[in-house]
């Protein structure tokens, strides 16, 4: 947005708004104009001890405050292991823990979040174990900004895109790579992401450090598959419980047939489907459809209504469309 394109956009089609930096937040410790770009006074503000924070509407916000500790959650999280379904109740707990068993009870939470925990003077941040919900960070001006999205960082302190990333992303094999940069890496070379098990610390300086390191146990293939499926489906089954209209895509792959066998019993609070983009995803749609006709709950009650959406025909439209 160097250019304010995007921003006279906006000024002139507010219904659009809404569509920027989707299911997002920005935190700083550092002032900042709420009522312009982006946020438009349309998104839910929150405060954390001295750090503000602007979550998209679309976005859940959660925190708890306890005998000088604070912390909230940016997302959804879950913990299968002791089947606690309510981010309330989960940052009450990472409140009351001490140093080692707060990272315990961290390696127990599934789900895409952002994790932010501050005592005295020192802030932590972190992120789900996948890194499924994205945070980037950085220390500006002596204020921290926090945010799922590196472009809005980018944008709230007008930074320009680091020289060597430029150079990166223009060479003939990065597309077939995808869009990420490696490590911890951003177009700005002022902003870094957070990658997952690693918790960053905010005090008189800035430190990165590993919390999780698996360990090695001899168990057996068996007891690995039984731990393993019981996760999951405890999992689904939180999932079940927390959300109205829980929704399992199904691909005919390896994945989601797994997702499928651990729903076992949880197939009546679940709707199934399939959708095709290109003709080559037919063959996996269709696969996936015998598979739910096949399969039968426990306890009865026919096959799973499975349905496929053919979006090919749209797609053709778009881009013909483009190309006028």
């Amino acid at each position: 947005m160097r250019d304010g394109s995007i921003k006279r956009i906006l000024d002139k089609k507010p219904a659009l708004r809404c569509r920027l930096f989707p299911m997002g937040f920005y935190a700083s410790t550092g002032n900042y104009n709420v009522s312009d770009y982006p946020f438009y006074d349309d998104w839910n503000q929150f405060t954390l001890d001295n750090m503000v924070f602007s979550v998209h509407p679309r976005q859940h916000f959660y925190s708890h405050t306890d005998e000088g500790i604070s912390i909230a959650l940016v997302g959804h999280a879950y913990d299968p292991i002791h089947m606690i379904a309510s981010e309330n109740e989960i940052l009450s707990i990472l409140a009351e823990a001490d140093e080692k068993s707060f990272f315990d009870e961290v390696c127990s939470l599934t789900g895409v979040y952002t994790l932010i925990w501050k005592k005295d003077n020192t802030w932590r941040v972190l992120g789900d174990a996948s890194g499924m919900q994205t945070t980037f960070y950085t220390v500006f001006s002596d204020f921290i900004s926090i945010s799922t999205h590196v472009n809005l960082i980018g944008d709230m302190l007008r930074l320009e895109m680091d020289a060597y990333i430029k150079h990166l992303s223009n060479y003939k094999f990065f597309n077939l790579l995808g869009n990420s940069l490696p490590g911890d890496l951003t177009q700005f070379s002022q902003v870094k992401r957070i990658v997952p098990n690693h918790y960053v610390e905010f005090s008189s300086s800035v430190k990165i450090q590993r919390y999780h390191t698996p360990e090695i146990k001899k168990i057996s293939y068996v007891q690995v598959v039984d731990e393993v499926s019981k996760l999951l489906h405890n999992n689904l089954k939180l999932i079940a419980d927390k959300w109205q209209r829980p929704t399992i895509s199904i691909s005919g792959g390896c994945d989601s047939k797994t997702t499928l066998a651990c729903a076992n019993g949880l197939y009546e609070k679940f709707s199934y489907f399939s959708f095709i983009s290109s003709e080559e995803e037919k063959v996996d749609a269709e696969a996936a459809h015998k598979i739910c006709n096949a399969v039968l709950p426990i306890g009865g009650g026919g096959t799973l209504k499975h349905k496929i959406f053919n979006f090919i025909f749209l797609i053709t439209c778009f881009a013909l469309i483009r190309n006028l």
